[in-house]
C-alpha cells in the first residue's frame, strides 16, 4: 500500500511538473507566434509605400533610382521643373506631377528631357518625381 501511495504521489508531482512545463512552452510558442504575426503585418503594411515602378525594382528598406524617359538633343535645356508625388504608408498620397501641372506652373513649352526619380524609405514614405528640362 505504501508503495502504491508513493507511486501516485510521484506521478502527481511529475504530472504537475509536466503541466507547468507545458504551460511555459505554450507561452513561449505564443510569444514566437505573436512576433511572426506582427512581423508579417508590418511587412504587408510597409509594402504599401514602396515604389514598384522603380527601374531596378522596389527595395524593401531603401530605394533611390532615376530613369531618363525622353530626350531631344535639338532643344537647349534652359529651365528645369520638378513635380513630385508623395505617399505615406500607402494611406496618404499627395502631390501633382501631371502634364497639365507642367503647363500651368512652369514656362516650359519645348521639352528637352523628362527624367523620373523614385525613392522610398523603410516602406513608410515613398516619393516619385518627374523632372522636366526645356525652354
Amino acid at each position: 500500500m505504501l508503495a502504491s501511495n508513493l507511486f501516485q504521489m510521484t506521478n502527481k508531482k511529475n504530472l504537475k511538473i509536466f503541466l507547468e512545463n507545458s504551460v511555459k512552452e505554450s507561452a513561449k510558442f505564443k510569444n514566437i507566434a505573436n512576433f511572426f504575426v506582427l512581423l508579417f503585418f508590418l511587412m504587408n503594411l510597409s509594402s504599401c509605400a514602396i515604389n514598384s515602378s522603380a527601374p531596378a525594382g522596389p527595395g524593401f528598406l531603401y530605394t533611390e533610382s532615376s530613369e531618363l524617359t525622353y530626350y531631344d538633343p535639338y532643344i537647349k535645356p534652359q529651365i528645369k521643373a520638378t513635380l513630385c508625388s508623395n505617399n505615406i504608408l500607402g494611406l496618404f498620397s499627395f502631390g501633382d506631377q501631371d502634364f497639365i501641372s507642367l503647363q500651368t506652373k512652369t514656362p516650359i513649352r519645348k521639352i528637352n528631357s523628362i527624367e523620373k526619380t523614385h525613392s522610398s524609405r523603410l516602406g513608410i514614405f515613398a516619393r516619385t518625381c518627374t523632372i522636366y528640362k526645356g525652354e
